[in-house]
């Protein structure tokens, strides 16, 4: 029957928006994981953290419902000829798919902003250390190799040098 196959359309397109919002919210999260370690480190509150993955979901949500209702209203007025009997802009199926997608879309951000409050600080340090270490190797490279140049100025590449190592060794402390 139709109704059976929109119905089954439907709920594979809820699905598919579900893993789509929860797939771009964990890449987010992922992306940042640096900056919300260091964050946390600093004395944000993992409350704070959440609140801001779940801001991302709503600002996500709201563009793609305008979007969907220009995408609603577009397709609607093209068909108009096609509907009998039913409007071309029924309100509350608007609503209530809206209201739908809003619910899925925050119940699949839930797991990445819980990931995110977990982030631990102490991991994120640990990691910027490391790159801080590495590319204090990659200078000394480059400092080495400029100073068998004799034409070349030094004096910068020194400072840069020293202002580096201090602030490894302030990590190291």
């Amino acid at each position: 029957s139709p109704a059976v196959f929109a119905a089954l359309f439907a709920a594979i397109a809820v699905l598919l928006t579900a893993v789509g919002t929860y797939g771009v919210l964990s890449y987010a999260v992922a992306q940042r994981r640096r900056e919300i370690a260091v964050r946390l480190a600093l004395g944000a509150r993992p409350s704070q953290v959440s609140g801001e993955v779940l801001w991302l979901t709503g600002r996500l949500f709201v563009a793609g419902v305008a979007a969907g209702l220009c995408g609603a209203w577009a397709a609607a007025t093209g068909m108009r000829s096609l509907l009998y009997g039913v409007s071309s802009t029924h309100l509350p199926a608007l609503a209530a798919t809206a209201a739908l997608l809003g619910v899925v879309s925050t119940a699949a951000c839930l797991l990445p902003a819980r990931r995110a409050a977990r982030v631990s600080p102490t991991e994120a340090l640990a990691l910027i250390r490391t790159i801080a270490a590495s590319e204090v190797l990659e200078l000394e490279g480059l400092y080495t190799h400029f100073a068998t140049a004799d034409a070349l100025d030094l004096s910068f590449a020194r400072e840069q040098m020293a202002a580096f190592r201090a602030a490894c060794h302030t990590l190291d402390a």
